[in-house]
């Protein structure tokens, strides 16, 4: 039996959830739907994910509120990359767009990072593409040799600590 969780495997979206990886199917379609209905109220948004989510996937009933947050926080990122002018660059981000690499291992300060920047990216409400690079390989063809690192648009911006909420503003502001 083969498992349909593998990030390789099309189609999966690949969602953090308390820092683990959880791999779901029909996501991206799921988010276009719901976007359609062009409603803004948070509990409807995130009751329309679930429910259509739930029909192509296990969401145990003890984690629903965890599934609930995370899901509404790819949402927010989806509906407002959408709403930018899709045209995109020659690395396929759309233009106008950020590119956000978390360069670590998955450690607890590589977490603490991801959400930092997650909530800074929120509350500016910048557009971006938001990412975990895990292989060693990749993270030291950056240059970083101590993690967790902030990539932003290609350009190392700080390796080996965990940035304030300030620290990543200014970064993001240097990128726009």
């Amino acid at each position: 039996m083969s498992c349909s969780c593998s990030p390789k495997q099309p189609g999966v979206y690949m969602l953090s959830i308390d820092g683990d990886q959880v791999g779901m199917l029909g996501v991206e379609q799921a988010f276009q739907e719901v976007l359609a209905l062009g409603t803004e109220d948070e509990e409807a948004l995130a009751g329309e994910l679930l429910a259509r989510l739930k029909k192509r996937n296990y969401i145990p009933d003890g984690a629903l509120d965890k599934y609930r947050a995370a899901l509404l926080r790819e949402y927010k990122e989806f509906a407002a990359r959408a709403k930018k002018d899709q045209k995109v660059d020659r690395k396929g981000v759309p233009e106008g767009q950020m590119e956000i690499k978390i360069l670590g291992t998955g450690c607890a300060k590589c977490q603490a990072l991801e959400k930092a920047v997650r909530e800074v990216v929120s509350e500016m409400g910048v557009a971006a593409e938001i990412s975990e690079v895990r292989d060693i390989n990749e993270i030291a063809r950056t240059g970083v040799l101590l993690t967790p690192g902030l990539m932003i648009n290609g350009r190392v911006k700080s390796a080996g600590k965990v940035l304030g909420k300030s620290e990543i503003k200014k970064y993001i502001e240097q990128e726009m």
